[in-house]
């Protein structure tokens, strides 16, 4: 599978993931931006084969948080990738500091030492 369509998924898992926490509504009035990725190739990820994520959070930070994840295919990891996300100002358009309720829900879903289990 191309290395551009991995990073399809990621951000599909991501995004479920999202909708998983923050209910199928997240509040947009902040938009959340990617600040920066880094992506682990272990295995080929081959078209077929049923595909799963993990997603879960790894930092939370003054003004963004890690969401980390694992990509497995047949049981074998494939693929992790940690990304710093930011929550922007709707009117400077920058970092702001992360509302108690966005940290309430990423203390919920923060495992900083260890994947979280299937």
């Amino acid at each position: 599978m191309n290395n551009a369509r991995i990073l399809t998924l990621v951000e599909e898992g991501r995004i479920q993931a999202g909708y998983h926490w923050w209910g199928a509504n997240p509040d947009e009035s902040s938009p959340r931006v990617v600040r920066a990725m880094s992506v682990d190739y272990r295995n080929a990820v081959h078209y077929g084969p049923e595909t799963t994520i993990d997603v879960w959070i790894s930092r939370i930070g003054t003004t963004s948080y890690t969401v980390s994840q694992e990509l497995f295919q047949q049981g074998r990891s494939c693929v992790s990738a940690e990304v710093v996300i930011v929550i922007l100002d709707r009117d400077t358009r920058q970092p702001m500091t992360l509302p108690e309720s966005v940290r309430e829900t990423l203390h919920a879903n923060l495992f900083s030492d260890q994947t979280p289990q299937n």
